[in-house]
């Protein structure tokens, strides 16, 4: 019994006929415009599945767990295994550069990209992000971010100064309080990060998932970004 559904049998033996004889570069030409766009999607979701089981089939705990959105390079995490005192027979440090997300295009890595920030936040498996500004910002209101002011202390937070950034708070309808909270920092200028470079960005922020059970760690990355 064929698995193809006649009518679409039909179509393909259309479409092997309407193509017979035809040059290389119109067949290329007809692949683009009819079937390019759902086969780089295709591809697209098998990496995203790939790297799924990759991740269920570690069994390392994470002793933390870094997000760099719309980077271009990344750090090195056994240096920072070595700094946190990583067990690294039992858990690791994960440095995830996978996400891109373009504010500007409704395309598809943005989604992707996305849904896979909601899915790691709702399982509680990202401790810290960094980002452009522009994109950090523009999800401050969706309840990922710590309020820095339960990671740091008045004292901290003071010495950064105007470092520190501050996002409005919305109402459960979504409706802003006309209050304030201090989400993220700004580390434009850090030198490890640049130094590779992580990001070319004119603004770069760091921020700690409000979701973390490893604040201790992500404040100790925060000072190894900044040393």
């Amino acid at each position: 019994m064929s698995l193809i559904d006649p009518t679409q049998k039909e179509i393909m033996e259309e479409q092997k006929a309407f193509l017979k004889g035809k040059s290389l570069k119109y067949k290329l030409s007809y692949f683009a415009e009819y079937y390019l766009k759902g086969t780089i999607v295709a591809i697209i979701i098998l990496i995203c599945l790939i790297s799924l089981v990759r991740t269920m089939m570690n069994n390392k705990d994470h002793d933390l767990y870094v997000l760099f959105i719309n980077s271009v390079g990344n750090l090195e995490a056994s240096e920072f295994e070595d700094i946190a005192g990583t067990n690294k027979d039992k858990s690791e440090i994960v440095f995830d550069d996978s996400l891109y997300i373009d504010l500007s295009a409704n395309d598809n890595a943005s989604y992707l990209s996305l849904q896979k920030w909601v899915a790691l936040m709702a399982a509680g498996d990202c401790d810290v992000m960094l980002a452009d500004f522009p994109t950090m910002s523009n999800y401050a209101s969706q309840g990922f971010y710590m309020d820095l002011r339960e990671a740091f202390s008045p004292e901290e937070l003071n010495a950064l100064g105007d470092r520190v950034i501050w996002s409005d708070i919305y109402d459960e309808d979504g409706n802003p309080t006309g209050e304030t909270y201090p989400s993220m920092i700004d580390v434009t200028d850090s030198a490890r990060l640049n130094s590779v470079p992580v990001f070319l960005l004119d603004k770069v922020v760091f921020t700690i998932a409000a979701s973390t059970e490893r604040l201790d760690t992500a404040k100790l990355f925060f000072d190894y970004i900044n040393n």
